[in-house]
């Protein structure tokens, strides 16, 4: 799908898989004819697309990402998945094993697991690459995927395959039990050098982030200053 316009241009060119469509740029911002442009660069786009797409990727909201996005970095849509996810972050607790995942060098990465979740007391560790989830393979999951498939009601048993170290040969079996787990939006400690230095860095704001950073930096006592890293 490309789009093309020049600078001061009274329209521009949408191109979808090789069928194209002049589409009117007013200067001027009307809700209607906004609308009304938007809803036939979609159904254009639709109809010349060789797959469909996926629900939770629709067109409307592809569009309604791009809108948002001209306004400023801050403003996006949530749908789907995007909401629940958001939703976890904002409360900062969620239903599953404890630990952030993510992508290094094509392989799913306990990147952080949380201190005293259940993943922790199950045996994983921070870098661990998780090969495994109940025996299928992770290699063809987005990270999005695995985590849903990690997440799960607390009490119920998932077993990951992982790999520990440089050496392939070192695979582990990690059984946990999942739990309601409480996400850290903040850590901190003493920075080593003169004078009392305390480093506290913010990873995500919930709703207990301010409370939170309170606990964590009086845990470091009396302090000359304070590194926040957002």
């Amino acid at each position: 799908v490309i789009f093309d316009s020049e600078e001061g241009s009274a329209e521009g060119v949408l191109t979808v898989n090789g069928a194209s469509a002049r589409v009117p740029l007013d200067p001027s911002f009307d809700p209607e004819r906004y609308r009304d442009v938007l809803a036939r660069s979609i159904r254009f786009t639709e109809q010349h697309l060789p797959d469909p797409i996926d629900p939770e990727n629709d067109l409307e909201h592809i569009a309604l990402r791009g809108a948002l996005g001209a306004l400023d970095p801050y403003s996006t849509i949530f749908s789907g998945r995007g909401s629940e996810d958001f939703r976890i972050r904002f409360e900062g607790k969620l239903s599953g094993v404890g630990a952030r995942i993510g992508r290094r060098d094509g392989d799913l990465i306990a990147v952080r697991v949380f201190p005293g979740s259940p993943a922790e007391t199950g045996g994983l560790r921070d870098g661990d690459a998780i090969l495994s989830i109940d025996g299928d393979p992770t290699q063809p999951l987005s990270v999005e995927d695995a985590v849903s498939r990690i997440r799960g009601r607390a009490g119920t048993p998932i077993s990951l395959g992982v790999v520990r170290g440089s050496d392939p040969k070192q695979r582990l079996d990690v059984s946990i039990i999942r739990g309601e787990v409480m996400i850290p939006s903040v850590e901190s400690r003493s920075l080593q050098g003169a004078g009392r230095i305390g480093y506290a860095q913010i990873y995500q704001v919930s709703r207990e982030t301010a409370q939170e950073f309170r606990e964590r930096v009086s845990e470091l006592g009396p302090l000359d200053g304070l590194v926040l890293d957002m």
